[in-house]
């Protein structure tokens, strides 16, 4: 039986959302592991952080998860920023190589890393896919400050390859999961089921609030389905 779950990922699963009428990111209170929480009646620690990687997401297990400690799970999801760029870097170099924050290997590397040690701990891990993201939305929220944001589709070739990089790496986290027989939570299928533009923010890449609740939705059906 799970009672006690800790979280490790990015703001994804920490909440964030873009509020247009602050123009700012903010916190969602009734964010997706909130209100799992609350319907399940288990106990979540979040460790997600904003601009979290899979990098320091290891480190941040080896650091707040040990033996002991209680948990009986923790879930795990990372991707959005180990495959972003520094587009500004892109747009004043589009002729360079211009590799993602972390690469493939070593993205793989660091789940596979955090897998072990929280088996080792008596902690199974639960990984989770990334919901899509709408590369044209994002391509225009983060290039709105970038002079010549042209330059940076020089390098792209296209927007869609935005999109196209960010599910080379939710397909990783699937492959690893198999190949580790670890358990996960395929949260992406669900948003292609529909138009999903309409469950992210205005940036393209977080969730907003109807995008929680069917995350929520999600871990929900997948606790029930195993019994938890």
């Amino acid at each position: 039986m799970i009672e006690k779950v800790a979280v490790l990922g990015d703001s994804i699963l920490r909440g964030v959302v873009w509020d247009e009428a602050a123009g700012r990111y903010i916190h969602l209170k009734e964010n997706c592991a909130q209100q799992v929480q609350q319907a399940l009646g288990i106990q979540i620690d979040n460790f997600a952080r904003y601009g979290m990687t899979s990098e320091k997401g290891l480190k941040t297990e080896r650091q707040k998860i040990f033996p002991g400690c209680g948990y009986d799970a923790a879930v795990i999801c990372f991707g959005g920023n180990d495959v972003d760029h520094d587009w500004p870097e892109v747009a004043a170099h589009p002729r360079a190589e211009n590799p993602p924050k972390v690469s493939p290997g070593d993205f793989e590397h660091n789940l596979s890393a955090m897998i072990a040690d929280l088996r080792a701990k008596g902690v199974e891990p639960i990984l989770m896919t990334l919901p899509p993201i709408d590369s044209s939305r994002y391509f225009r929220f983060f290039s709105r400050n970038i002079p010549h944001p042209d330059q940076i589709l020089t390098w792209l070739g296209s927007v869609q390859t935005i999109y196209e990089f960010h599910n080379f790496y939710s397909s990783a986290i699937k492959r690893l999961a198999s190949r580790c027989g670890c358990r996960i939570i395929d949260i992406r299928t669900p948003f292609l089921q529909g138009d999903y533009s309409d469950l992210l923010c205005l940036d393209g890449i977080h969730p907003n609030r109807a995008g929680h609740t069917l995350m929520s939705h999600i871990f929900i059906n997948y606790a029930h389905a195993c019994g938890i």
